[in-house]
Protein backbone atom coordinates (compact mmCIF):
# COMPACT_ATOMS: atom_id res chain seq x y z
CA UNK A 1 0.00 0.00 0.00
CA UNK A 2 1.30 3.36 -0.59
CA UNK A 3 0.47 6.98 1.23
CA UNK A 4 1.08 9.79 1.14
CA UNK A 5 0.62 12.90 -0.95
CA UNK A 6 2.82 10.84 -4.06
CA UNK A 7 2.60 7.44 -5.06
CA UNK A 8 6.44 7.37 -4.69
CA UNK A 9 6.77 3.35 -5.88
CA UNK A 10 5.46 4.39 -9.08
CA UNK A 11 7.16 6.59 -10.14
CA UNK A 12 10.03 4.42 -9.42
CA UNK A 13 9.10 1.53 -11.22
CA UNK A 14 8.31 4.21 -13.88
CA UNK A 15 11.97 5.25 -13.56
CA UNK A 16 13.53 1.98 -14.13
CA UNK A 17 11.63 1.25 -16.83
CA UNK A 18 12.04 4.31 -19.06
CA UNK A 19 15.76 3.32 -18.02
CA UNK A 20 15.47 -0.26 -19.23
CA UNK A 21 13.66 0.94 -22.63
CA UNK A 22 16.91 2.92 -22.69
CA UNK A 23 19.40 0.00 -22.89
CA UNK A 24 20.30 0.57 -19.46
CA UNK A 25 22.46 3.39 -19.99
CA UNK A 26 25.57 4.07 -17.30
CA UNK A 27 24.83 7.15 -15.05
CA UNK A 28 26.98 9.36 -17.43
CA UNK A 29 24.17 8.78 -19.80
CA UNK A 30 21.59 11.12 -17.84
CA UNK A 31 21.36 14.68 -17.31
CA UNK A 32 18.92 17.34 -15.55
CA UNK A 33 17.42 20.74 -16.84
CA UNK A 34 16.52 23.25 -14.02
CA UNK A 35 14.19 25.92 -14.99
CA UNK A 36 11.71 28.31 -13.63
CA UNK A 37 8.97 25.85 -15.76
CA UNK A 38 10.30 22.91 -13.13
CA UNK A 39 13.18 20.01 -12.87
CA UNK A 40 13.40 17.81 -15.82
CA UNK A 41 15.77 14.38 -15.50
CA UNK A 42 16.30 12.66 -18.79
CA UNK A 43 18.81 10.24 -20.56
CA UNK A 44 20.24 10.57 -23.44
CA UNK A 45 19.52 14.32 -24.51
CA UNK A 46 16.99 16.72 -23.05
CA UNK A 47 14.56 16.03 -25.38
CA UNK A 48 14.88 12.04 -24.73
CA UNK A 49 12.75 10.08 -22.44
CA UNK A 50 13.04 11.03 -18.94
CA UNK A 51 10.60 12.33 -16.04
CA UNK A 52 9.51 15.30 -14.53
CA UNK A 53 10.94 15.97 -10.73
CA UNK A 54 8.38 17.27 -8.09
CA UNK A 55 9.36 20.86 -6.68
Amino acid sequence: MQRGPVRLWDRVETAVRLWQAAGEPHQEGFGITVSAAGQRVWIGGEEGPGWDLPV
